[in-house]
């Protein structure tokens, strides 16, 4: 298990941590444990770089105001955000995210987005 999900599932108050039932969901989807976790503001993002220019290409969970979760497409100049799912427990919105990785992402890099886009 990568350090970052390790740290983020044992709780330590030395990163971010979001939602514990989230976090856990999204864990224990083998295709997600492969991007790097990072809750912020309530929201939960799986990103395919470690630092700074992040790069976000899977769909981002957020929370509602009655507890449950929202599924996004991750925010690009060229497209914007859509909604995939709405009102789902931890479990549904992991599933979702899932189902929707596209293909060829992950695993995350080391470092930050390389600035031609990750493309050789």
């Amino acid at each position: 298990m990568s350090t970052a999900w390790r740290l983020t599932l044992e709780r330590s108050p030395l990163i971010r941590l979001g939602d514990a039932e989230l976090a856990e969901a999204l864990y224990a989807q083998p295709a997600l444990r492969v991007f790097f976790p990072w809750p912020s503001h309530g929201q939960f993002s799986l990103l395919s770089s470690t630092a700074d220019p992040f790069h976000e290409e899977v769909p981002r969970v957020v929370p509602t105001v009655d507890g449950l979760w929202n599924v996004v497409t991750p925010y690009s100049r060229q497209t914007s955000q859509r909604l995939l799912g709405s009102g789902l427990s931890a479990r549904e919105a992991a599933a979702l995210v899932a189902a929707h990785v596209p293909a060829g992402s992950g695993p995350a890099i080391e470092g930050g987005w390389p600035a031609d886009g990750g493309l050789a």
